[in-house]
């Protein structure tokens, strides 16, 4: 495995236009879940002004207040909000397993060391293109993207199987309290 330089796998992204088209996806940074890189349904986002578009397999990475850690790589084309930055992997790269590097705490705390501005603190591209990322060997990656998409999977259905319960444990409280009443 090597690390490099993040600017020696990716290529940065900036395509702009005034409005997204009527069909495409927008993605805010309000639509990316910190720290878990999930895509939140977004059915009414309009954005206000100019756009970034992006494609299937790019990772989005969230330059304004990045100690909120927003990163994602969607499984589709779209539009995004211009406070995002586009990596576009080289072809030694595999999308899914950088996104879960640059969601790594590490990266973060890297990344927020170096930021500027005090109420809305953002990343530059100047300096997060330095920090060095591990690539191991294509079919690593894929290997390792693989074991953590299945891991993550199965941790967020145990999140929503406790949810769930903790649900009907609180609906059967109420009804509890309230038969106390009658």
């Amino acid at each position: 495995m090597t690390l490099v330089a993040l600017k020696r796998a990716v290529r940065i992204v900036n395509v702009r236009r005034a409005m997204r088209a009527q069909d495409e996806q927008y993605v805010g940074l309000e639509h990316i879940q910190s720290w878990t890189g999930q895509i939140l349904p977004a059915d009414d986002a309009e954005p206000e002004g100019q756009v970034e578009v992006f494609e299937s397999g790019d990772i989005l990475f969230g330059k304004l207040r990045p100690y909120l850690a927003r990163v994602a790589c969607p499984d589709f084309d779209g539009a995004c909000s211009t406070e995002a930055l586009i990596f576009r992997p080289r072809s030694e790269v595999v999308g899914r397993f950088l996104r879960y590097v640059l969601g790594s705490k590490d990266f973060f705390d890297r990344v927020n060391s170096a930021t500027f501005g005090t109420k809305m603190p953002r990343a530059s591209w100047e300096n997060i293109g330095k920090e060095l990322v591990p690539l191991p060997e294509l079919a690593a990656q894929t290997q390792i993207a693989d074991f953590l998409d299945t891991e993550t999977a199965r941790i967020d259905a145990l999140i929503e199987k406790k949810q769930r319960f903790s649900d009907i444990l609180m609906a059967n409280r109420m009804n509890a309290v309230l038969r106390e009443f009658e």
